[in-house]
C-alpha cells in the first residue's frame, strides 16, 4: 500500500514537471462531451489518464491530451473541412495534441505474448470545432487529426522515463511494437440534450459518434448524465461555481483499430487479426467536476469491457484540468 502511494505521489510530481514538454497525445481521452462545457470561447484543457490509479500497468496504460481553444483560431484555414450546424448560435475552434501508450498484459516479458495486445505508441495533432443550436439542444463536434503510430511516437521512451522516475518495473518488449504508420482520422459527434426529472440538478445528453481513418474506424452511441450544481450547456445561465457527479456510458462497434491490428500501410511485425478482437465494446466513466471562476477540475474512473478475446475488462483513472 505504501509503495503504491509513493509511486502515485512521484507520478503526480512528474506530470506537473513534464506535461508541457511532452505534449499531449491520446485517443482514449475524449474532451468533446458537453459535460465539460466551458462558457468562455478561449480555454486550455489538460487531461491525463493512467491505470496506476487502479493499481495496474497493462493494455491502455497512459494517455495525455492538451486542447487549446480560442476565438482567434476561427481563421484557421483548415477549419474548412470541419462540420457545423446550420443556424449555429455558438461555435468554438481549437487545436489538440494527443498521445497514448498501450502494452500487453505483462511488460516484464521480453517475448511476444501471442494473442495479447501489442505494444503501441501514438501521437497526433488535430483541429476541432464545436457547433451548437441551443434552442434544439443540439451540439455537433468534428475533429480532423494527423499523426503517427509506431516507434516514431516515442511510446517506449515515454513509458521508460516515467517508470524510472516512479521506481516501477522497466518495460520489456517494445521492440515488438506496432510499426511506423501515418494517422489520418476524422471524428464527428452529435449530442442531443434530453430533459426529464429535475433539470436544475439532473441533466442528460444522448450522443452518437463516428470515426473514420487509418487509425480508428468505429461508431459509438451512449448517454451522459450529471447530478448536481452545473451550468446548462444549452442555456445562457452561468453559475460561478459548479459541483456535480457524472456518468458516461457507451457502446462502440469496432471496424478497425491500428493500435491492435497495425497500420494500414505498414503491415510488418506482430499484430492481431480482426477475428482476435471483440467487435462490440462497452465503456463506462464515472467522475466528479469542481469548478470555480477560471479553473475547473475533474477526476474520473473508467471501465472498459474486453477489447480482445484473450483479454479481460480493464480500468484506469483520469484527471482533467481546465483554465479559462
Amino acid at each position: 500500500q505504501k509503495s503504491n502511494q509513493s509511486k502515485m505521489t512521484k507520478l503526480i510530481f512528474f506530470i506537473a514537471l513534464t506535461l508541457f514538454s511532452t505534449a499531449g497525445r491520446t485517443q482514449e481521452i475524449n474532451n468533446y462531451s458537453s459535460l465539460f462545457d466551458v462558457r468562455d470561447s478561449s480555454y486550455t484543457r489538460i487531461a491525463y489518464d493512467n491505470d496506476i490509479f487502479r493499481g495496474t500497468d497493462r493494455w491502455y496504460t497512459q494517455g495525455i491530451g492538451i486542447d487549446v481553444y480560442s476565438y482567434k483560431l476561427k481563421k484557421n484555414p483548415i477549419n474548412v473541412i470541419l462540420l457545423g450546424l446550420k443556424n449555429s448560435d455558438r461555435d468554438r475552434y481549437g487545436i489538440e495534441f494527443r498521445t497514448h501508450g498501450c502494452t500487453p498484459a505483462s511488460i516484464v516479458t521480453s517475448t511476444i505474448l501471442q494473442g495479447d495486445r501489442p505494444y503501441a505508441g501514438v501521437f497526433s495533432l488535430g483541429v476541432a470545432r464545436t457547433s451548437q443550436q441551443s434552442t434544439k439542444e443540439l451540439r455537433l463536434t468534428s475533429q480532423f487529426e494527423l499523426g503517427l503510430i509506431g516507434p516514431a511516437a516515442l511510446g517506449e521512451q515515454t513509458q521508460t522515463m516515467i517508470h524510472k522516475f516512479t521506481g516501477s518495473d522497466l518495460p520489456n518488449g517494445w521492440e515488438f511494437q506496432i510499426k511506423n504508420a501515418p494517422i489520418v482520422n476524422y471524428t464527428a459527434r452529435l449530442e442531443k440534450g434530453i430533459k426529464f426529472g429535475n433539470p436544475s440538478i439532473f441533466k442528460s445528453t444522448f450522443f452518437g459518434q463516428g470515426k473514420l481513418g487509418t487509425f480508428q474506424t468505429n461508431v459509438s452511441s451512449g448517454i451522459d448524465l450529471s447530478l448536481g450544481w452545473r451550468n446548462d450547456p444549452f442555456s445562457e445561465t452561468k453559475h460561478r461555481f459548479e459541483c456535480f457527479l457524472y456518468s458516461q456510458s457507451s457502446f462502440t462497434a469496432i471496424a478497425y483499430d491500428a493500435s491492435l491490428m497495425g497500420g494500414i500501410i505498414n503491415r510488418d511485425g506482430y499484430r492481431l487479426a480482426y477475428s482476435d478482437l471483440k467487435p462490440l465494446v462497452f465503456r463506462q466513466h464515472v467522475g466528479i467536476v469542481l469548478a470555480v471562476p477560471h479553473v475547473s477540475f475533474a477526476f474520473d474512473l473508467a471501465f472498459i469491457s474486453r477489447e480482445i478475446k484473450s483479454g479481460f475488462p480493464h480500468s484506469w483513472g483520469g484527471l482533467r484540468l481546465t483554465f479559462y
